[in-house]
C-alpha cells in the first residue's frame, strides 16, 4: 500500500511541475468594439467558442465581439510581433457589408479592424490577461465600402 501510495504521490508532483512549468500561460483576452456612429451595426461575435452569435451595437454602445478563455499567448503580449490581427470576429455595416480583419484591409488601410496598433488597451491584468476596444469610426465604414468594392 505504501508502495501505491509513494508511486501515486511521484506522478501527481510530477504532472504539477509539468503543469506549472507549461510554455502556454493562462490567457484570457476580451476583444470590445464601439460604435461611434450614428446608425446601429451588427457584428459576428465570438464568445467563449459559441460561433454563429451576430449582436446589435447601436450608436455610442460598445459590445464585446471576441472572447477567449484558456492557455496560449495573447495577440496584444509584447513578445507577440505580429501586427495583425488574428480572429474570426467582424462587423457588418448596413446589413450587409462585411468588414473583417483580412490582410488587404490592414496593408491597404491606416486604420483597420486587423491592424492591432488601432486597438486600445483597457486593461492588463498580467501577462495574459488583456482587454482591448476597437472604435469604430466614418473611417472603418469607408474602408468597408471600398473592401466590398462599392466605393471604389
Amino acid at each position: 500500500m505504501k508502495k501505491l501510495f509513494k508511486k501515486s504521490s511521484v506522478i501527481a508532483i510530477f504532472s504539477l511541475i509539468v503543469l506549472l512549468t507549461s510554455c502556454d500561460p493562462y490567457l484570457e483576452e476580451t476583444h470590445k468594439v464601439k460604435n461611434n456612429l450614428s446608425k446601429e451595426i451588427k457584428a459576428y461575435a465570438i464568445i467563449e467558442h459559441q460561433y454563429d452569435s451576430i449582436i446589435t451595437i447601436a450608436p455610442g454602445e460598445t459590445q464585446t465581439v471576441y472572447y477567449y478563455e484558456g492557455l496560449g499567448v495573447s495577440q496584444f503580449y509584447k513578445g507577440n510581433d505580429n501586427d495583425f490581427l488574428h480572429h474570426d470576429s467582424y462587423i457588418i455595416f448596413d446589413d450587409s457589408i462585411k468588414y473583417m480583419p483580412n490582410y488587404e484591409a490592414y496593408e491597404k488601410f491606416e486604420k483597420s479592424f486587423g491592424n492591432k496598433s488601432c486597438w486600445e488597451m483597457i486593461s492588463n491584468e498580467g501577462k495574459g490577461c488583456f482587454e482591448v476596444l476597437y472604435t469604430i469610426t466614418e473611417e472603418d465604414y469607408q474602408n468597408a465600402l471600398i473592401l466590398n468594392g462599392i466605393n471604389n
